[in-house]
């Protein structure tokens, strides 16, 4: 990404005492097919060690950008970095810190907003502790 210019999608993650399974969360991120994009995390005032590992993960890729803030919930955590970034023609993307995106999911999100959608919903899958899974997805929709 060149420092003058912003990327073509700003993605923002709140987390709060995540340390435990965001770095999956991020490495899922990290390889995505359309590697334009920056990585805001919103350390919502964990307890735990998030933002030690938040730290590390920003050390070893410059598109990841923590941010750190007293605990007030994941709505005000979007939003602070929401205050906080530049995205100048570009897109904004939500991600929680539990979530793991396909490979080309910023592709495919991109490839819509493109074609003229105002707003592009995911189909999501749960997995269960016991490994069980469930999908959901709704007709695509532009």
């Amino acid at each position: 990404m060149n420092a003058d210019t912003s990327p073509a999608v700003m993605i923002i993650m709140p987390a709060y005492n995540a340390g435990a399974y965001i770095e999956k969360s991020v490495q899922s991120v990290l390889e995505q097919t359309m590697p334009d994009f920056e990585l805001i995390i919103v350390n919502d005032g964990s307890t735990d060690n998030t933002a030690a590992v938040l730290a590390d993960l920003a050390e070893k890729d410059s598109r990841i950008r923590p941010l750190n803030i007293e605990n007030r919930g994941p709505a005000m955590a979007r939003n602070y970095a929401l205050d906080r970034i530049s995205c100048t023609g570009g897109y904004i993307a939500f991600i929680d810190s539990d979530d793991e995106l396909l490979p080309d999911a910023l592709e495919y999100a991109l490839s819509a907003a493109e074609s003229g959608a105002d707003i592009i919903i995911h189909g999501f899958t749960i997995i269960n502790p016991d490994g069980s899974r469930r999908d959901y997805f709704e007709p695509e929709n532009k």
